[in-house]
């Protein structure tokens, strides 16, 4: 019987959002962050005994588990309604400091894991053409004469 491991993969994840999810509706912080990180290493877990893990899926899903903590974070740490007068809010900058903080760090797999490797394929393609445009180089001298094949493989040539 075959069992498709990235559907499997997908669905600890998803059941590791409905459980984070469930605790932060809870305010139960703590837990939440349990239900998260538990869900993305048995996610990684099983990617790798089935070799099926993908690094850029890595990073999307790391970086939009970290945006998620990022506004959790602010709405439990950085807001406070207050009861007098009715709707007001009070911002705490301790919290707003460390969502924001949060929100920087879950960018970092974006911007690392997602990073093409072209870049580096196409700087070692000019240094082809380079060479390749160096030994057309003409010379205008009297003296110069360019060498034939014949002339390179007789052994009769003055350098």
């Amino acid at each position: 019987m075959y069992i498709d491991s990235k559907a499997i993969s997908w669905l600890v994840l998803a059941g590791g959002l409905f459980l984070y999810l469930w605790n932060i509706t809870d305010n139960q912080f703590t837990y939440a962050t349990i239900f998260m990180a538990g869900s993305i290493l048995l996610w990684m877990f099983i990617g790798f005994s089935t070799d099926s893990f993908d690094n850029k899926e890595f990073a999307q899903v790391l970086s939009g588990a970290g945006f998620l903590l990022a506004i959790s974070v602010f709405f439990l740490y950085g807001l406070e309604e207050m009861p007098y007068p009715s709707g007001a809010i009070v911002f705490h900058s301790d919290g707003i400091a460390k969502s924001l903080g949060l929100g920087i760090a879950a960018s970092l797999p974006l911007l690392f894991g997602m990073a093409n490797i072209e870049p580096n394929q196409n700087s070692s393609q000019p240094n082809k053409t380079v060479a390749t445009t160096e030994s057309t180089i003409v010379v205008d001298h009297e003296d110069y004469e360019l060498a034939d094949v014949d002339d390179l493989t007789s052994g009769e040539f003055d350098i």
